[in-house]
């Protein structure tokens, strides 16, 4: 007896798949579960002269203010 192989495809929501492999041989049929994934390049332009210093300035004075909260010495 050959191998043989079926793939199921048990969920597709269109850039994500959930497939189940069903492998049979001479031993029996086995099953292994992929997932597949599909995505576009996020395009990142970090350019010092397009950025703006107002939110990373936010950023660090909301973490600043967090850290203090939770820090026990200061109450």
């Amino acid at each position: 007896m050959g191998i043989s192989q079926e793939v199921i495809v048990l969920n597709d929501f269109g850039s994500m798949r959930v497939e189940e492999r069903q492998r049979t041989t001479s031993e029996g049929t086995t099953s292994r579960y992929t997932m597949t994934f599909e995505g576009e390049p996020i395009v990142h332009d970090f350019a010092a002269a397009k950025l703006s210093t107002i939110v990373p300035q936010a950023i660090a004075a909301l973490l600043k203010k967090q850290i203090g909260e939770a820090d026990p010495r200061t109450g």
